[in-house]
């Protein structure tokens, strides 16, 4: 499920009271870009301060900026982006290590991205960021990131690589979740957050998308491959075997196999 954003006023917008506020968070996100133009907004939150995961070209490398009482943290990645393409990104911030960005698509497992330059680790405590949150845009502007949006999950912390590989496929809660949020599960109409923080995102001008982001399932088990299997013709020597065994040859042959393994 997902929802499409195609128009500059289009956007996702989070509900109060919002998140993360001033301290370590985590990201992840599903989207598919239609178009990679500059300073559209992925995801943009302004509190007190500012929080913004843009498109810092027209080639698609992402900048991802957290504003710091003192200097800002920031990370431009080096690494551009496709149109039609779905791509997995995860954000993570903390004072410690500032602003990192990972990246892996459909096939290919999440990685930190690459960096030019290198990142700027801020200084200063972190400002809160808790107001007007929109993904796919800024609140109140047209910088809209053309584009289909698949889930958006919150974290109150900072995650390591393979916590956060261990969401890219089976996106799921677990404790620290601040909003779990797959976009298209009510068509157009909000989009409920089943983190159990009811935070829900209320859309505004976008549609429902024909593409999905093909995930596993979000709830039940996987019951896993259920394809068909082929039978593979038992070799001259296992019936040869199976013939000397139960003197198949002399009680008419494989219709007595029952009775000469009994003799």
């Amino acid at each position: 499920m997902s929802l499409t954003i195609n128009s500059d006023t289009d956007i996702i917008r989070v509900g109060t009271p919002g998140w993360p506020g001033t301290g370590p968070f985590t990201f992840i996100m599903w989207h598919k870009p239609a178009a990679l133009t500059t300073n559209r907004r992925l995801f943009d939150g302004k509190g007190t301060g500012v929080l913004t995961m843009r498109y810092n070209t027209t080639g698609g490398n992402i900048a991802f900026q957290k504003e710091q009482a003192t200097i800002d943290s920031e990370s431009i990645t080096s690494t551009t982006l496709s149109t039609g393409t779905w791509y997995c990104h995860g954000f993570t911030f903390s004072e410690a290590n500032g602003c990192k960005v990972y990246a892996g698509t459909l096939t290919s497992t999440m990685v930190e991205a690459t960096y030019s330059p290198s990142p700027t680790i801020g200084t200063g405590g972190s400002t809160d960021n808790n107001g007007n949150m929109g993904i796919g845009n800024i609140s109140g502007a047209s910088s809209a990131a053309f584009g289909d949006y698949g889930t958006f999950i919150a974290f109150d912390f900072e995650m390591t690589l393979a916590q956060i590989q261990e969401q890219q496929f089976r996106p799921h809660v677990v404790s620290g979740c601040d909003g779990f949020y797959v976009m298209g599960v009510d068509g157009a109409g909000n989009v409920p957050d089943w983190s159990g923080n009811n935070i829900a995102c209320t859309p505004v001008g976008v549609v429902v998308s024909a593409d999905h982001v093909p995930l596993g399932p979000l709830f039940g088990f996987d019951l896993g491959w259920q394809g068909a299997f082929t039978a593979v013709a038992p070799s001259g020597r296992i019936m040869s075997s199976l013939a000397d065994a139960g003197g198949l040859a002399g009680r008419g042959g494989i219709a007595g196999i029952g009775g000469g393994l009994a003799g």
